[in-house]
């Protein structure tokens, strides 16, 4: 997911990520996981996220895997 620079620090990254980990909850997912680039994981960690695994490099950018088990009472 990306997020325009002047529209980044209003909200609009959360709303995005919530909607979507809603939608994988309703759609009876479990587990859910992301490539993060590294500087982002920080935001992601906010959100219940957590690393799994080594530093890669996707698009020339380091990355991290990230999950997130869900549970049927969790609200992002």
């Amino acid at each position: 997911m990306a997020v325009l620079p002047e529209w980044r620090r209003r909200g609009v990254g959360a709303a995005i990520l919530n909607a979507l980990v809603e939608r994988a909850r309703q759609r009876g997912m479990r587990r859910v996981a992301l490539h993060a680039q590294t500087h982002a994981a920080g935001f992601y960690a906010k959100y219940g996220f957590a690393p799994d695994g080594e530093v890669f490099i996707e698009a020339d950018i380091p990355h991290v895997t990230m999950t997130r088990t869900l549970s049927d009472g969790d609200r992002s």
